[in-house]
């Protein structure tokens, strides 16, 4: 629907062409899958529609088409089987493109730099009175093998020329096709039968039906990018790593806008999505990634490495990795520690050097300082964990629990075979081994560990002096 010179963007429906094989990634993956910033080349396209309001949209597939279809899975595909070009692929997405739009966009999904500026433009251009086409094109020092916008005398739109079908006049031309356009509906529907396999390729270009439409009289509206969208167009590993370096920039910029303290963004890598609160800092050689929040006050660094993980506010993290963990408030790790999947430590928490904590609750105040394995445990508030403790919670076959309650002191080198559960206020000598059940407030030292006396509380000590 057009209201005056404007076309909303919820009238506009977008078919997204991800069914390329990108043979020069020399990659079995298909292209738009590679990843950048934490995320695959077409996630950002996708990104980019979401942040314009294109939300109607459908996705061609072919190379690939399964884990393409499985890594953008909620999303509308078509496939196309065999792929025959990008007129093809947009002839075959027809049939799926409801009555009620009267505006098409097509992108390709392999420009991760796309912005939801860029696809603004392109649509408020289709709003233009006349205009049956909108191409975009971008400035390139080495076009290479780009495709080229060829403009006449006056700098009209005359057509769009495939690298390998360029003319020797026009292998000089430094402006790119970019892979973003603007159609009426109608007139794409009827020039999309009129394409030919007549090239060097032999196959349908979509890129031929903005030159079609001027020559038979219709208007061509040209957007030359004024943004950062298409500054890189990867089409190599090499290409892959720069959009990708650019992304990263472009995220930890807006991290730092809005008050995180990054030292180094060069040595300083985060995911895009990654949510971090203000006045956290990020020292040099973090890495941060997946689904991932820090809360505010929080020191990061250096040598973190973070992943699929909640840290709260207040929680330094050292020379150690974090992976699927979730870590309240006021906590210290590190340096050299691993907490793995389904680690949980409560607030107040310390966790030393070479410590390695699995599916385990950590308990209020509790410190394990270093040397130290607890794997499938539940450990309560204001417990110590010795140097050198271990869980043994592996027989062979199966995966057992312990449980140790508040206030508890595991002596250094203590062996602790689960399934196993030693009271609140239990004492373990240094060395001890640990393979039944240990009544609360006791004293349990030797191989194996055996009850040598109730620990007297201060209190006892008080009423006996009495």
């Amino acid at each position: 629907m057009v209201k005056g010179n404007h076309i909303s963007s919820a009238e506009v429906f977008a078919i997204v062409l991800m069914a390329g094989k990108g043979t020069r990634m020399k990659s079995v993956l298909p292209k738009v899958l590679h990843k950048m910033a934490g995320h695959p080349m077409g996630w950002f396209v996708l990104r980019a529609l979401d942040g314009a309001g294109v939300n109607n949209r459908i996705i061609v597939t072919g190379f690939g088409a399964d884990a393409v279809e499985k890594e953008f899975a909620g999303e509308k595909f078509i496939r196309q089987e065999p792929q025959l070009g990008t007129g093809d692929a947009v002839r075959i997405a027809r049939k799926s493109i409801p009555h009620n739009f009267s505006y098409l966009l097509i992108v390709n999904g392999d420009n991760p730099l796309l912005t939801s500026h860029a696809v603004k433009i392109v649509i408020s251009l289709m709003a233009k009175p006349g205009c049956k086409s909108v191409v975009s094109c971008d400035w390139s020092p080495d076009p290479g093998r780009l495709g080229r916008i060829v403009t006449d005398e006056t700098g009209n739109f005359v057509a769009i020329r495939e690298a390998k079908d360029l003319k020797p006049l026009e292998r000089d031309i430094d402006w790119v096709n970019v892979g973003l356009y603007g159609f009426d509906k109608q007139t794409l529907f009827r020039y999309l039968d009129k394409i030919t396999p007549e090239n060097r390729q032999k196959e349908y270009y979509l890129t031929d039906i903005p030159g079609m439409i001027v020559k038979d009289g219709g208007r061509v509206e040209v957007y030359e990018s004024d943004d950062d969208s298409f500054l890189v167009m990867p089409n190599s590993c090499v290409d892959v790593a720069a959009a990708g370096l650019y992304l990263q920039n472009r995220f930890l910029e807006s991290l730092m806008e809005n008050g995180v303290s990054i030292v180094d963004p060069s040595r300083t890598c985060i995911d895009y999505g990654v949510q971090i609160a203000r006045d956290v800092t990020i020292y040099p050689d973090s890495f941060i990634r997946g689904k991932t929040s820090i809360g505010k006050n929080s020191e990061i660094g250096p040598s973190a490495c973070i992943e699929d993980s909640k840290i709260g506010a207040g929680v330094k993290i050292r020379l150690s990795c974090i992976e699927g963990a979730t870590i309240e408030d006021e906590c210290s790790i590190g340096p050299f520690s691993h907490l793995r999947p389904g680690a949980h430590l409560k607030k107040c928490v310390k966790i030393g050097n070479f410590c390695e904590i699995k599916k385990s609750v950590i308990g209020q105040g509790t410190k394990i300082n270093h040397l130290s394995y607890i794997g499938d445990a539940t450990i309560g508030k204001n417990v110590n964990i010795g140097a050198g403790t271990i869980t043994c919670n592996f027989d062979g076959f199966r995966k057992h629990k312990t449980f140790i309650g508040d206030g508890a002191f595991i002596g250094s080198d203590s062996i602790l075979v689960a399934p196993v559960r030693i009271g609140a206020g239990t004492l373990t000598g240094a060395g001890s081994v640990i393979t039944r059940d240990v009544p609360s407030g006791q004293v349990v030292m030797g191989v194996p560990a055996r009850v040598v006396r109730k620990l007297e509380t201060k209190n006892h000590k008080d009423k006996n002096k009495s």
